[in-house]
This record gives C-alpha cells, structure tokens and sequence, in this order.
C-alpha cells in the first residue's frame, strides 16, 4: 500500500508539472487575445476576421509574422482596403501600416506582417489589430491578437513552443499513467481525482485548441473551468492525507 500511495504521489508530482506548463500556454493565449481587443480599436469591424492567424510565442532574437487570408468570392478582380496596428513598445504608441490589397477573381490572398522584439509592450506583449474596410455587398472584417515574448535557452518561439507542449503531455501522460497502475478500485475518492486529473488535461488543452483560433471568449471559459477543477483536485488531495 505504501508504495502506491508513492507511485500517486510521483504521478501526482508529474501530472501537476504538466498541467502547470499547459495552463501557462492557455493563460498567455487568453491574456493576450483579451488585451489586444482594446488595443486601437476605433472601428469595429462588422465580422471577426477568421482566417487571422498570430504565432502564441516568439523570442527576442527573432522576427514573428502576423498572417491574414483574404478571399475574393466574385468572378472579377477586386481589392480590400486593410489597415493594420502594431503595438510599438508602449501601449499608446503603434506602427500603422495600410493600404489596398488586390485579389483574382474566386481566389484568396495572403497578406503577412513582420513583428520585432522591440514592438512589445513593457517586454511582455505584441499587440495586433487588423481592420478590412467593407466593400459591398461584403461587411468590414476585424480581428486582434497578443503575442508573448518569452526567452528559453535561446531557443525561437516556436521551438519554445513544441517543448512546452512536449513537455507537459509527457509528464501528464506519465501522470495520469502512474496514477491508474496503483488505483485498484474504481471507485471512491481516489478513482474520482484520477477522473477528474484526466478531465482537466483535455479541457486545458482543448481550451489551447480554441485560443489558438482566435476564439478568446471559449478559451477563458474553459480557462476558469480548468482553474476551479484545479483547485477542486487539490482540495480533495491535501483532504486525503
């Protein structure tokens, strides 16, 4: 019995490591979608802008890109006027760039912007704001993001990326793995936290899915669930020993 209650106790260990790296993913997604709305919002755009796509990490030796697809649902050439803003170090300054962006008939264009180290605010953020002027019959379009500057071991945003991810799905693996060979019975207050250590992974990491979308609003709910199951989990443990 002892060493069970070990062998939980380091899956336990392991599992919270996990959850740890995966809600720190989950709480820069939220954070910087959620401040990145009140960032140049002057017009409001008619429809979120969908296909808008920012990179959640980048380091401070690298230059980001901010991506957008526009499509072109007629049978001529036409144009979209874009204006885009970039947070530049501070919050109440930002680097403007517009203009006219021409499409082929049925196709799609994609417009990138670079985005520098140097553009963070207070060294935490990048702050983006894209507006598509309307054209008619087709509304105006808009969408916004944040983007951490984060410096791991010299390694670049998306590398930073793929080892956090790595890392925390490893450990929660082994977690979650621990936890169910030395849990005999299915039930009980020991088999309800490894449940609900297994509900806690999927809604953190389906709430990163989200964020990554650009869904900001679905993220920070399963954000919120994932901390109140957090301390639900916790609750329960330190109650067992």
């Amino acid at each position: 019995m002892k060493k069970q209650t070990l062998l939980r106790f380091l899956g336990t260990i392991l599992f919270s490591i996990g959850t740890l790296l995966g809600l720190f993913l989950l709480v820069v997604t939220v954070w910087g979608d959620l401040e990145s709305t009140f960032f140049a919002s002057t017009l409001e755009a008619e429809k979120t802008l969908h296909s808008l796509r920012c990179p959640i990490l980048i380091s401070s030796n690298e230059v980001g890109q901010i991506k957008a697809t526009l499509k072109n649902p007629l049978e001529k050439d036409w144009e979209r006027f874009v204006r885009v803003n970039i947070s530049d170090k501070y919050i109440t300054l930002r680097r403007e760039i517009k203009g006219n962006v021409q499409i082929p008939a049925g196709g799609k264009e994609t417009i990138t912007w670079d985005i520098y180290p140097e553009n963070a605010v207070y060294n935490r953020f990048i702050f983006a704001n894209i507006y598509v002027n309307a054209k008619y019959p087709y509304p105006s379009l808009g969408g916004s993001c944040g983007v951490f500057l984060l410096d791991l071991w010299n390694l670049t945003g998306n590398q930073s990326l793929v080892l956090i991810i790595f890392s925390s799905l490893l450990t929660l693996t082994i977690g979650v793995i621990l936890w169910k060979m030395n849990t005999k019975t299915r039930e009980g207050r020991i088999w309800y936290t490894y449940r609900s250590m297994i509900g806690l992974a999927v809604i953190v990491y389906v709430g990163l899915v989200i964020g990554y979308f650009g869904a900001w609003v679905f993220a920070l709910l399963f954000l919120v669930i994932a901390l109140l199951l957090t301390g639900i989990i916790i609750g329960r443990k330190l109650s067992s020993y």
